[in-house]
């Protein structure tokens, strides 16, 4: 649809596995490296695992085009969710061997004698199966069966399964031992790195007779290759969703105001999917709330709620959290909310009758402490994980819990309860008592608040998160000069920070979290990328 807009010979960020764009990241090369040695060497077995999207298949035929029908013979299973027969059955018909009425017995004779033809003409037979980890365990049995077709010096079948970390998973169970110990090659395909997705951003806009700088905002592939978590297959989507946004508008580069268009219409299914949830969920506790209603007028005695504890006043309720903490000092109640903090930040926790100063404690960790105040919502857009005070009626003295991550919209805390693991946004609401202590990492040791016409490393280094935010298109030059001031401003406008200009430790905290450079704890990953 765009390709006569922006004067591209192909779609540059195509799903389909098309060999022709394959760009050979680090983790790539050795897995296409690892497939050649055990195929080359005639080991037996070779594994190859990766997430959804990483490039598997994509990695697979351009291997397939490298073996050449003088020296191999190969079948490639692409749907192997079939019972151990159906798969014997489509093996031979890859090989294009005569299935016919035959049984077992009959095609594992026909499939034997192949092979030692094949063999016989030097000739190395290759059996890939893709999507391994839907493979049963009668399959897979039956898959390592077939590795037992050998001569006295040679494996007669090579095998190659590529799955994603399920499959790991399944290797891992005692009934398969026999076949784990056989995979002589071994690999994890990671996702790429942010350097390598630029690299190959701008190998596949090449390749589709494209000019990457031309068709594309800097500022706008570094969003995108952090947004993507190092999965191509995201990174294509996204991209190519930018183009068709940029086209329909008839802008000749993708800003990144295309590239948020783009991924907001790309997150709108979950939106709407996640309103129909919570349509029935209020229903549900719709349902609920009149339960009492109808339990009076059948005079039932209500049952005691999970959530909740019945006080002497019936229309009163304690939650479980405070009967909890009512029930712990304010200092051991501190450290263990402080434990879980620290837990998430990758930090020794520290004894449970410490008795040093909360910022004295952080610091001894390599961390800084910043004292918020102000209101709830004001506080999540920090998204930071932190330590909340509680003052609990009738308990004199402060209590804490560690608020640890949100999940559509719950809220993980610590010390857990049991069956009570997460509060929600109203219930947090009415325990939050308008601060948060918040332990934060600062590894460019800003001392000060920096603005307009400072100067020196500071400043490179927070243009340089700028950058990877996708707000600063300049030079790092260390100069807070006006081009900076207005990348600070945006950030801070879209991040909801207040709009001042200058980078204090809100802006910083949000900052070090979207810059690319760092990685911080933080309360929803999902906030990440503005």
């Amino acid at each position: 649809m765009y390709l006569d807009h922006f004067n591209l010979q192909h779609k540059p960020f195509s799903l389909t596995p098309d060999p022709a764009f394959l760009y050979l990241s680090t983790t790539h090369r050795e897995a296409l490296g690892h497939f050649l040695y055990g195929l080359t060497n005639r080991t037996g077995f070779i594994a190859v695992i990766g997430e959804v999207g990483t490039g598997k298949t994509t990695l697979l035929r351009s291997l397939l085009a490298q073996l050449t029908e003088h020296e191999y013979r190969t079948a490639f299973i692409f749907n192997p969710r079939v019972s151990s027969l159906e798969l014997l059955r489509a093996i031979m018909r890859e090989f294009e061997l005569d299935v016919g009425r035959g049984g077992r017995d009959e095609m594992l004779n026909a499939l034997n004698h192949y092979l030692l033809e094949q063999n016989n003409s030097a000739r190395t037979v290759v059996l890939v199966i893709d999507e391994a980890q839907n493979l049963g365990a009668a399959a897979l049995e039956e898959v390592r069966l077939l590795s037992n077709l050998e001569t006295e010096t040679d494996k007669l079948l090579q095998i190659v399964l590529v799955g994603q970390p399920e499959l790991a998973k399944t290797l891992e169970d005692r009934k398969l031992r026999q076949l784990r110990q056989r995979i002589s090659v071994f690999y994890r395909l990671l996702p790429l790195s942010t350097k390598e997705c630029l690299a190959y951003v701008c190998h596949r806009i090449e390749v589709a007779g494209g000019d990457p700088d031309r068709l594309f905002e800097r500022s706008v592939l570094l969003k995108a290759c952090r947004a993507c978590g190092g999965i191509p297959r995201k990174l294509n989507v996204m991209l190519d969703r930018a183009l068709l946004t940029a086209f329909t508008q008839e802008a000749r580069q993708v800003t990144k105001v295309h590239l948020r268009m783009a991924l907001k219409d790309l997150q709108a299914p979950l939106q709407i999917r996640s309103r129909r949830y919570w349509v029935w969920a209020g229903a549900l506790l719709l349902l609920i709330s009149l339960l009492p209603i109808y339990r009076s007028l059948r005079n039932v005695p209500p049952a005691r709620d999970t959530q909740v504890l019945a006080t002497s006043n019936p229309e009163q309720t304690i939650h479980p959290l405070v009967l909890q903490l009512s029930s712990q000092t304010s200092q051991s109640s501190r450290n263990v909310a402080l434990n879980a903090l620290l837990s998430l930040w990758n930090k020794t926790p520290i004894q449970s009758d410490t008795v040093a100063p909360m910022e004295q404690v952080v610091h001894a960790h390599q961390l800084k402490l910043y004292h918020f105040r102000g209101q709830l919502d004001e506080f999540l857009t920090l998204n930071s994980p932190a330590l909340i005070p509680l003052r609990l009626p009738g308990v004199q003295g402060t209590r804490f819990i560690a608020l640890l991550s949100v999940s559509q919209g719950r809220f993980q805390f610590a010390p857990e309860l049991g069956s009570v693991h997460d509060l929600s946004r109203e219930m947090l609401n009415s325990f939050w008592s308008g601060e948060a202590l918040i332990p934060w990492a600062d590894p460019v040791l800003v001392d000060s608040i920096i603005s307009l016409g400072q100067q020196g490393t500071a400043v490179a280094e927070i243009q340089k998160r700028l950058l990877g935010a996708g707000f600063f298109a300049g030079v790092f030059d260390g100069q807070f000069d006006q081009d900076t001031l207005l990348a600070v401003q945006d950030f801070q406008r879209f991040a909801g920070l207040p709009v001042d200009g200058q980078v204090g430790p809100q802006t910083l905290i949000r900052l070090y979290q979207s810059g690319g450079l760092d990685s911080p704890a933080v309360l929803d990953r999902e906030q990440v990328v503005l």
